[in-house]
């Protein structure tokens, strides 16, 4: 296929790969179910585990900066990109471990019998995270000759927050990318905690000599309220990419199966670094939020919306006497004391984003919890305040 497919279910937070493990997890006997006499049968999922697990994937997080010539990461970092891959639907055996393939797929060089080596890594900064999986295409220097056309990878993959085992996420993230086009399914519907993340991330397919490098970069900024704060020692996230070459190669499990997906282990975030996260979010969250209030459907009291009075006399005779199909909230003159409180809440919200570097810890991320969702679900909370306003009116 001559495209790139990136699929992603649920939302996380901060990622970055140096080195990968496993981590084994114990199958059922062959031919047993496992139960003991007087034991509760196991649920389906927990059956799935035992049954289908031989191990799962880890990946490490570190915290660094993508270079723009990200690829160059291959002959910089070497040791940072994770092969060991599996087959599709077989998570007991490992793909190429040789540690002579990997020095060999990242120098661009060696002879993989017409195997295709895949390797992850993953890294964030204080901005967003990036996925970055590097694909050898053996085929790629005579393809043109030959072909008059270029073995592009074709992928998906999914993210999933925290250890959960379920079989549905509630969040599902689809991205298509092939010869420059970029698009998302739109299954999905935006509200207080599910974005659409299509205007906001960055996905890039890199030529090296031997193969692709693909790059998938999302900011935090589609993420403010999953940020991986946790004071766990084990960080642990699910994630999972699928190539689909050579019958299909995975850093975890089978696609749409967030229980049998690789792990993400990230690291303890200093304070420095949390507190650099958030106050980029606020910022941010605070300038979205001012130019929405001034918006037409969200303004009170005039704003860069209202245009200079119209002289033209076809505008007057004929398109200004025309009804109003619309109405915005600041048109409801008993709801504009209602809007102009949830607008004043959050304009008081500016001294402290302006000194947030000096609080202490435990304040920055109190008022993070706070100032975030007061900013960014603005929309929200001004829908559901006039949603309680028009009912109030209909039933006094």
């Amino acid at each position: 296929m001559k495209h790139l497919i990136f699929k992603m279910v649920g939302v996380c937070a901060l990622a970055v790969a140096a080195g990968c493990a496993t981590d084994d997890v114990a199958a059922s006997p062959e031919g047993g179910s496992g139960v003991r006499a007087g034991e509760a049968a196991p649920s389906p999922l927990q059956a799935e585990r035992k049954e289908n697990f031989g191990a799962k994937n880890v990946i490490d997080a570190t915290f660094m900066d993508v270079p723009e010539a990200y690829e160059t990461l291959l002959k910089t970092n070497p040791d940072d990109w994770c092969f060991t891959f599996r087959p599709y639907g077989n998570n007991s055996e490992q793909l190429w471990t040789d540690p002579a393939i990997k020095r060999s797929a990242v120098a661009g060089e060696g002879d993989f019998k017409g195997k295709h080596p895949t390797a992850l890594n993953v890294t964030c900064n204080a901005d967003g995270w990036t996925f970055l999986v590097f694909c050898v295409a053996p085929e790629i220097a005579n393809s043109l000759a030959t072909t008059n056309g270029l073995p592009v990878p074709s992928m998906e993959f999914f993210f999933a927050p925290g250890d959960q085992d379920n079989h549905k996420a509630e969040m599902h993230y689809h991205f298509y990318y092939g010869d420059g086009f970029f698009a998302h399914y739109p299954w999905s519907v935006d509200d207080r905690t599910w974005r659409n993340m299509e205007k906001n991330v960055r996905t890039e397919l890199r030529r090296v000599s031997n193969g692709y490098v693909a790059r998938v970069t999302i900011p935090w900024y589609e993420l403010f309220d999953k940020l991986p704060f946790t004071e766990k020692a084990d960080n642990i996230w699910r994630l999972q990419v699928v190539r689909w070459v050579d019958g299909g190669v995975t850093f975890g499990g089978v696609a749409h199966q967030v229980s049998r997906a690789g792990y993400v282990k990230f690291p303890n975030f200093t304070d420095a670094q949390k507190a650099e996260i958030m106050v980029r979010l606020l910022e941010k969250a605070l300038v979205d939020f001012r130019f929405l209030k001034d918006s037409p459907v969200y303004n009170y009291a005039g704003g860069w919306y209202n245009p200079a009075p119209r002289g033209e006399k076809y505008f007057l005779e004929h398109v200004e006497k025309n009804p109003r199909t619309w109405t915005n909230y600041g048109d409801d003159p008993a709801f504009q004391p209602i809007l102009k409180k949830l607008v004043d809440e959050r304009l008081a919200l500016e001294p402290t984003i302006a000194k947030f570097r000096t609080l202490a810890p435990a304040e920055q991320l109190a008022f993070y919890k706070k100032a975030s969702d007061m900013l960014f679900n603005f929309r929200y909370d001004v829908e559901d305040a006039y949603a309680k306003h028009l009912q109030e009116k209909m039933w006094k």
